[in-house]
């Protein structure tokens, strides 16, 4: 309801919305904008019609400008264009196409991918040591006798 400029949307008599001076006042049921033309009273769920566009900037990405045009909807079409049937087919043939691309290019992964162990699919370890093996070790360490794990370290040095 208000741009960078500090102008705020101000309907007109033909229901066109142009940014003039001016405050918006928030309601908890409504917005409000007075300017010089007069008052002009939002409500959520109204119909209204609204430009979007892309705004680009340079050091961050692309932004949604939405910019109110009218208080009034849009007076479009009554009914809303429907694709021919010969369009309608070739956008079902596209959609096929790009099903069985990526059918097969999920296939192609896995004949790359090397063939598992049972514990590998089943548990997720490999044969290699990792984390699982240390902690085991660990715990066998934990449960020895301190007695006998000096004598142990000893006969090996």
């Amino acid at each position: 309801m208000k741009n960078r400029e500090g102008e705020v949307v101000s309907a007109g008599q033909d229901g066109f919305c142009e940014w003039q001076s001016g405050s918006v006042r928030r309601h908890s049921d409504h917005i409000s904008t007075t300017s010089s033309c007069g008052t002009s009273t939002f409500r959520l769920f109204d119909h209204i019609t609204v430009r979007i566009s892309v705004r680009s900037l340079h050091c961050h990405a692309d932004a949604l400008n939405l910019e109110v045009v009218s208080n009034e909807p849009h007076r479009g079409t009554a009914e809303p264009q429907r694709p021919s049937s010969q369009g309608r087919s070739r956008l079902v043939q596209e959609v096929v196409r790009l099903a069985e691309e990526a059918t097969q290019q999920a296939q192609e992964k896995a004949a790359r991918q090397p063939k598992l162990s049972r514990e590998e699919r089943e548990f997720s370890q490999s044969k290699t040591p990792n984390l699982y093996s240390l902690l085991e070790e660990v715990r066998e360490l934990a449960l020895l006798d301190p007695e006998a794990a000096s004598r142990v370290t000893a006969t090996t040095a």
